[in-house]
């Protein structure tokens, strides 16, 4: 712990006097710098920080009495999370010697008990005024429809403000110290409705007036997932899941589980234990989002080697590695009267020995390896490790099954398997620790030539080793490693559709990244994965560790995949050569395309940090432990894409009745498969409780496709459900679709698509995948117009039937403006009369084919007859 400049300099090599501790901090005393060195004093704090800290007092050099005047007054950058705040010792009297010192998140005053004033900081700011919003960083940017010109401006957005999420302090400690409050965040204490003057209608908007100290929202933090063989994803059935020493659940019966985390979890480390031992224990390191919401994981285990029998009074040989055509990479030598039981008693009966290795030259073992190859140095740092392959020891008693622990055991690992000679020195046995998810050093390898053996081997031949020792004291994984220091990284993104929008990239997906070593040729091992790491994408995507070579950037690949609430997301297609209609697009039509979808919320909500969520009537999402997504399919026929909105209005409660919540806008896709045809899913209000959780609001929902559309048919189902589930909403207007939005979830036979999850992103991203598969369980992105539709519209494109003043000025480039005008408005009252005639004439014609027709019919009627009768 030290103190240094802005410019990364030492305090100590600057001559200038700082203290620090721990638990204080850092803080300078302006009386005892040297004379004439300074005239003010910053204190920059080490520790983690927003901005930069100025914990000291600051003021006139000590000759000359942000420390005696004013009476040591510390303050804060108006930027950082607490806002502009100060802190006042001494009671306000004017003292030689005072200064005010940060700890952790709390702020302490030196002096004496009865001279503090107040503890800490503001965490709230109280009033949101305009002039502070920048200063708190609670802007909360609402971007307006695209019809939406504000009278005056040219402004696109609004800030309806928000409350920062931070905790409020608490009472004073033992040692006089603020101490922060449990369970209390600053939080909306008012919010007052405003109308956007948007020119030709106002746009509804709840605006923050007021924060102050509420109970937390604490967003629900879960590890969803399935639990199955790597080889043949067959399910781990109720197997038992540890953290740490504490069992914690159970896997179902397809290897389905479910983790709630607690919100201060900083790594989350769970072991799998499968009771009928077929498969090994499997410990993981999850990622999960901090933010709320679930997390899915694919778990992939291994399943349990074969046991064989063995006698502890020989020395055995067991091999590491099995795949055909080659080597092992190395083996497990046990010398004679090895095993103990767990009372340190020498066993002298059978051995079952199981010994399952995770094999880097198999690609398939990549996934069933520790979510991280990661060890701490001596200096505290995390770094990663390469591995040469892992194994899982499993010894027990013939007849009771007990577990036996072995000493003096030997690893030998072929050095014929080590292409990278630089990698031999500082290879290591390492085994990991199932608490905390890291791998801890057992053993150093020394380099010898010795004769090796083994099952199944025809003969003992010499062959260079690297040999380590190891003792089996519990059943942990163990790993032949080398630190890595070749370190690149891989950006990773992932989006809703393949425009690849900016604006539509997804955040909380896995992504996972196997690091595979380089072609033969290279120097380097062969080809073989070294490296598994996940990660979550936040809102520019992801990084992920990689290796790389100095001399040839294409030396190594990677294997990346991309999960999303159990769906595996497609990977686009690229090349070497960068193809931007494919991985990117040039800005104007970038420009043009970010239109495609559009998203207001009257209360503004940030789906991406569950801990801006507001609890209000209006709430789009009226729960933030559950989110509930509800989308619509609406089939276009066209032979354009046309854009379908969604309001959505409260429709029978007594709060919100008639009140927006939101708007909905999407384009449609294209069916590849069906010319002229498009289809939508387009987001609505679901039905249910309200954030109060007292009483059921029935959304009032309309879809309107913005053009020339007229609605052709509604799905059979959806309307008979409507009808049976009063009040009924009127559907006069044949351009638009009106429903008070069902309260059962219903399916894809009715066109709704729902998804609950705690991740509002997740669930949408779930229903739109439902939605474009037309299905209630399946996934996709690619839309199927014919499946799961609720609403159908023809939107044929509008017919220019006359030549344009344009086009006849081109044409005509002789005749005067006056003339053309003349004779076009004589071709539209030509035009006019015909359509008139033809008007008029159309339902008398029709009248005479139809009384032709009835003629004709009776004719044939009568004649059967009159035949029947002379029969």
């Amino acid at each position: 712990m030290e103190a240094r400049t802005t410019d990364w300099v030492a305090a100590a090599d600057t001559g200038e006097v700082v203290h620090s501790s721990l638990e204080k901090g850092f803080w300078c005393i302006n009386k005892e710098q040297l004379h004439g060195r300074v005239r003010q004093r910053k204190c920059v704090s080490a520790q983690p920080m927003p901005l930069l800290f100025v914990p000291a007092c600051i003021g006139h050099h000590a000759e000359r009495r942000e420390c005696s005047t004013p009476p040591c007054t510390a303050k804060w950058s108006p930027w950082g999370p607490w806002g502009s705040c100060s802190v006042t010792c001494g009671g306000g009297r004017r003292t030689r010697r005072r200064n005010c010192v940060r700890t952790s998140e709390t702020v302490q005053c030196a002096g004496r008990p009865a001279e503090i004033q107040k503890c800490g900081r503001s965490p709230c700011p109280g009033k949101v005024i305009a002039t502070i919003l920048m200063a708190w960083g609670v802007i909360s940017i609402s971007l307006l429809p695209l019809d939406c010109v504000q009278p005056g401006t040219h402004s696109k957005y609004y800030n309806a403000g928000r409350c920062p999420h931070n905790t409020c302090p608490g009472s004073l400690d033992f040692d006089m110290r603020c101490r922060d409050g449990t369970g209390f965040c600053c939080g909306v204490q008012e919010m007052e409705s405003r109308n956007i003057d948007c020119g030709t209608y106002k746009l509804p908007i709840r605006a923050v007036m007021q924060c102050s100290c509420q109970k937390c929202v604490q967003p629900t933090v879960l590890v969803r997932g399935r639990v199955v063989a790597a080889d043949n994803d067959e399910p781990l059935r109720f197997g038992h899941i540890y953290i740490g020493k504490d069992r914690v659940g159970t896997t179902g019966y397809q290897g389905g589980f479910t983790l709630q985390i607690a919100p201060d979890t900083q790594r989350l480390v769970v072991n799998f234990v499968d009771p009928t031992q077929t498969f090994i224990d499997t410990p993981k390191v999850f990622i999960f989002d901090k933010k709320g919401g679930s997390i899915y994981h694919n778990v992939k285990v291994m399943r349990k080697q074969i046991p064989i029998d063995i006698n502890p009074r020989e020395t055995n040989f067991i091999d590491l590695g099995e795949i055909k055509g080659e080597d092992p990479i190395g083996q497990l030598v046990i010398p004679p009267n090895s095993f103990h039981k767990d009372n340190g008693e020498i066993y002298e009966g059978t051995v079952k020995a199981s010994v399952t290795f995770i094999d880097p030259r198999n690609i398939t073992t990549a996934a069933a390896a520790p979510g991280d190859l990661n060890f701490v140095d001596e200096e505290g740092d995390m770094l990663p490790l390469r591995t040469y392959g892992m194994f899982s020891v499993d010894f027990r008693d013939e007849t009771s099954k007990e577990v036996l622990g072995a000493g003096a055991v030997q690893v030998l690992l072929d050095t014929q398997h080590v292409k990278m000679q630089e990698h031999i020195p500082t290879m290591k046995l390492w085994s990991l620790n199932p608490d905390t998810g890291v791998w801890e050093e057992e053993s150093n390898f020394s380099y010898s030539k010795t004769t090796a053996g083994g099952h199944g081997r025809s003969k003992r031949e010499e062959r260079t080793f690297l040999i380590g020792n190891m003792e089996i004291r519990e059943r942990r994984l163990f790993n032949l490693d080398v630190p890595e220091n070749r370190r690149c990284y891989v950006k990773v993104r992932a989006y809703m559709s393949d425009k690849f929008l900016p604006t539509e990239q997804l955040e909380g997906v896995v992504i996972s990244l196997i690091n595979l070593e380089p072609k033969p040729g290279y120097t380097s091992n062969p080809r073989a994965w070294g490296r598994f790491d996940s990660v979550l994408t936040g809102p520019n995507g992801a990084c992920l560790p990689a290796f790389c070579d100095a001399i040839r950037p294409d030396a190594y690949t990677a294997y990346v995949t991309a999960i999303l609430g159990g769906e595996e997301l497609e990977a686009a297609p690229s090349s070497p050569k960068m193809n931007p209609n494919i991985i990117g697009v040039s800005q104007p039509y970038l420009d043009k395309v970010e239109k495609d979808k559009y998203e207001y919320n009257v209360v503004p909500f940030e789906e991406n940090d569950l801990t801006t969520w507001t609890g209000d009537y209006l709430s789009w999402w009226p729960n933030p432990q559950e989110f509930r997504a509800c989308f619509i399919k609406v089939k276009i026929h066209g032979q354009k894409e046309v854009m379908v909105r969604s309001r959505n209005l409260g429709g029978t409660h007594p709060e919100t009745r008639g009140k927006l919540y939101g708007i909905r806008d999407i384009r449609s896709t294209r069916d590849m498969r069906e010319a002229n045809t498009s289809a939508a899913c387009v987001e609505f209000k679901c039905s249910g409780m309200l954030f109060d959780q007292a009483e059921v609001d029935r959304s009032l929902i309309s879809v309107i496709p913005q053009g020339n559309c007229r609605r052709i048919s509604t799905n059979g189902l959806l309307q008979e459900y409507l009808i049976k589930h009063p009040p009924v909403a009127q559907n006069n207007d044949s351009n638009a679709f009106t429903m008070l939005a069902p309260v059962d979830p219903l399916g894809h036979n009715y066109g709704i698509y729902t998804v609950t999850d705690q991740n509002p992103r997740v669930a949408k991203e779930i229903a739109i995948g439902r939605c474009f598969d037309g299905t209630s369980d399946g996934f996709s992105r690619e839309m199927k117009s014919d499946y799961g539709v609720a609403l159908t519209f023809s939107c044929p494109e509008k017919k220019i039937n006359r030549e344009s003043l344009f086009q006849r000025l081109q044409t005509n480039p002789g005749q005067t403006l006056s003339q053309m005008a003349r004779d076009m408005r004589e071709m539209d009252g030509q035009q006019l009369r015909r359509s008139s005639s033809q008007v008029v004439a159309f339902p008398s014609e029709q009248q005479g084919r139809t009384q032709s027709r009835r003629a004709s019919s009776g004719t044939r009627r009568r004649a059967s007859m009159q035949a029947q009768q002379r029969q």
